[in-house]
């Protein structure tokens, strides 16, 4: 524990006695400086650790032997001495400040007797004096080797090629520099006012692509080459319009420093050409323009190329299809294409013709309504490259033609008829809706039904028809919001009886029902990827169902048994009626059976098939009337019970008693005739018994005259 005290103590220390070893540092870069007689030189000089202000002052001396001359002060303007003073005021030589406590010394046009050493010094701020307040860097200054130039010398040249064409240009670089320096070497061109970089020899030996050309220098469209007698060649293939412009070749001596980093000491650049590259025409037009087929015809359309290209080259057409006119050809489809080899992609239904060299053909045979739409075709030029390989050069798009196919419409008659009317309320209603005189139909064709039902109104207002039911061309029925509940329940059906008729029922028609009706047959074509296009729909004349309703009232009936000949005994449930016209029957034990029904407004009828003789006893009936107030709401009155009518079923004695005597007689005989069989084969085998008799013998009897 004692000791982790002490260390902790001593901690708070050190770090006071490392804040007063701190000290200024005055940093120039490590020498010598090798530069080139000419050129611009650049010290830089910066300070750091020290105390006071935060922006530092610099002054710069120089020294051949072992004197220094002062040459320039950032706070001192009578710093410089005599024989700087016009270099200074010339601004051959100046300080730019780079930061507070960084400089940078410059000398334009740097001579042999400027060689020697360089000393930046600081001018104390500090609290104590700590550190080192200047630093040296030897500058050696050595001649211009350094020379560039174009091909042969010759000043620079204009080049007019096509595009696509290949070009190559050369210019030659060499130093006789005393010290060990290598070259780096840069092709430029200039687009507008600014110089780009193409492509670089670095003075380290390797390669670097200006920006915008790494994937031309990957594909080997873009080489600089060495050759004999220090020259450097630039080859470009597939030359396009942005390869046109002037080019230079840009040539920069380096030196590695003491300290191995490289430094750039000279830099000397030649305009070797320039190059205009001329644009390949290309025009891609359509020969007809907006077109109307009917459906099952040919489409003919042609796209006609006209180029100002010449000597060898292909011609690559592609056709389009496009639903809308401003869809990109990314979302186009691809109909048919033929490539540079005169290779045609293969199709079904669509053909692609090669009729001369600038025109090529597309044939679209049975087309149907899915193929209206835009049609536009696309067109390149490929020229061969030295390598063997094609380079495609230009590239156009021809504007759409619109093409509008009319569908082959059937020719067909809808006739709307009701097999059944109500006569009053809770009557069935049935309308069949018949397809007649169909015509130019085929295989390809399929019919559907929609219903509608429109109210009648006393009135001229026009009443919008409401949708009851419609079908897909799958057939599969979709409901509407009016008939959609009482379907399900089933209520109304709907149904195709045949081919060419379909079938509305409604169960149990209400007064919210009596109004027009009217069907819509719509006729389908199939297309070549099976699917459906609705092309036709006929509407039929309305069928008006209506009927003179009774003071608003409707009745529930009920019918009731009592099993005796007196009415003291609980009545039986038969079977029911109410006001919507549902039937309801009780469950029965017997084979009878029992039907009811409405044969009047004020009429109902119940009937007995096949009676038994539980079906004896008094039969009454039960009414429940419910009338309709003036605000359309029912309301359920007291219930009316009829006279019992007593019902006796007699028994048939023949037919009762016919089955029994049968089924005995047929027993008996069984019987009889089993049990002779049984005795029979008892006395035959069973019962036989083996009898001994004594054997006599035979003689014949003498006469007693011979006794």
């Amino acid at each position: 524990m004692g000791h982790r005290g002490e260390r902790a103590s001593c901690l708070p220390l050190l770090l006071l006695l490392l804040a007063f070893c701190r000290g200024r540092v005055v940093r120039v870069p490590k020498g010598p400086l090798i530069r080139v007689m000419g050129t611009e030189v650049v010290i830089p000089c910066n300070v750091s650790d020290y105390d006071g202000p935060s922006e530092q002052n610099f002054d710069w001396e120089f020294s051949r032997e072992t004197d220094f001359v002062r040459i320039v002060s950032t706070w001192d303007s009578t710093f410089t001495s005599e024989e700087y003073q016009k270099r200074v005021g010339n601004g051959d030589i100046k300080l730019r400040r780079s930061s507070n406590d960084a400089v940078e010394l410059v000398i334009r046009n740097i001579q042999p007797t400027d060689q020697g050493r360089y000393k930046c010094s600081t001018p104390s701020t500090d609290a104590t004096v700590q550190g080192n307040y200047d630093a040296e860097v030897q500058v050696k200054v050595i001649s211009d080797g350094l020379s560039v130039s174009g091909s042969k010398a010759r000043s620079s040249v204009s080049l007019r090629l096509s595009e696509g064409d290949s070009f190559k240009l050369r210019c030659s670089a060499i130093t006789t520099s005393p010290e060990h320096t290598h070259l780096h070497v840069t092709w430029q061109i200039k687009g507008g006012s600014t110089w780009r970089d193409i492509l670089s020899l670095t003075h380290e030996g390797k390669f670097h692509p200006g920006p915008g050309y790494e994937e031309r220098y990957r594909n080997g469209d873009i080489r600089l080459d060495t050759g004999a007698n220090d020259t450097y060649r630039l080859s470009v293939s597939q030359a396009s319009s942005v390869d046109g412009g002037a080019y230079r070749c840009l040539v920069s001596e380096w030196v590695r420093g003491a300290d191995s980093s490289w430094q750039k000491i000279q830099e000397k650049s030649v305009e070797i050409a320039s190059v205009a590259i001329q644009r390949t025409a290309l025009g891609v037009v359509i020969s007809t323009s907006n077109v109307s087929v009917t459906e099952r015809d040919s489409l003919d359309l042609t796209c006609n190329i006209t180029t100002d290209r010449s000597g060898i080259f292909q011609a690559e057409v592609l056709w389009y299809f496009s639903a809308s006119p401003d869809d990109t050809l990314s979302d186009a489809q691809v109909l048919l294409s033929v490539d540079r080899d005169s290779v045609v992609s293969d199709s079904t239904l669509i053909s692609l013709s090669h009729v001369d060299r600038n025109s090529y053909r597309l044939l679209v045979r049975e087309v149907d309504v899915e193929d209206s739409g835009y049609y536009f075709c696309q067109a390149a030029v490929w020229v061969p490259l030295h390598n063997g390989s094609w380079h495609k050069v230009v590239e156009r798009t021809s504007a759409p033609v619109s093409v509008v196919v009319t569908a082959l419409e059937p020719d067909y008659e809808v006739f709307l008829n009701a097999s059944k009317t109500p006569k009053f309320s809770d009557d069935p209603t049935e309308l069949n809706c018949r397809i007649t005189n169909a015509q130019d139909t085929e295989a390809n064709i399929r019919f559907t039904v929609s219903w509608y039902y429109r109210q009648r109104l006393r009135s001229d207002d026009v009443v919008t028809a409401e949708l009851l039911a419609t079908m897909d061309a799958d057939w599969t029925l979709l409901l509407g919001d009016r008939s959609r509940e009482r379907t399900q329940n089933g209520e109304i059906i709907f149904s195709k009886k045949t081919a060419d008729i379909f079938s509305l029922r409604i169960q149990w028609t209400s007064e919210s029902d009596r109004g027009d009706y009217f069907c819509v047959i719509s006729a389908w074509s199939r297309h070549r990827n099976n699917s459906w296009v609705k092309s036709k729909d006929v509407t039929s004349a309305s069928v008006s169902i209506f009927w003179a309703t009774q003071d608003d009232m409707s009745f529930d009936v009920s019918w009731f048994a009592v099993r005796s000949f007196a009415l003291d005994r609980e009545p039986v449930l038969l079977a029911s009626l109410d006001r919507r016209g549902i039937v309801m029957q009780s469950r029965r034990n017997g084979s009878s059976d029992l039907s009811l029904e409405r044969i009047s407004p004020l009429e109902f009828r119940l009937r007995v098939h096949g009676c038994e003789d539980h079906d004896f006893g008094n039969h009454y009936c039960v009414v429940t009337p419910w009338v309709r107030s003036a605000t359309g709401v029912w309301q359920r009155e007291s219930d009316i019970k009829a006279k019992p009518i007593f019902l006796s079923v007699k028994m048939d004695v023949l037919n009762a008693f016919k089955y029994p005597l049968l089924i005995g007689i047929g027993l008996a005989t069984v019987i009889g005739l089993l049990s002779c069989l049984i005795g029979y084969c008892s006395s035959r085998w069973c019962c036989k018994k083996e009898v001994q008799e004594t054997r006599r013998e035979r003689r014949r009897l003498m006469s007693m005259e011979m006794d």
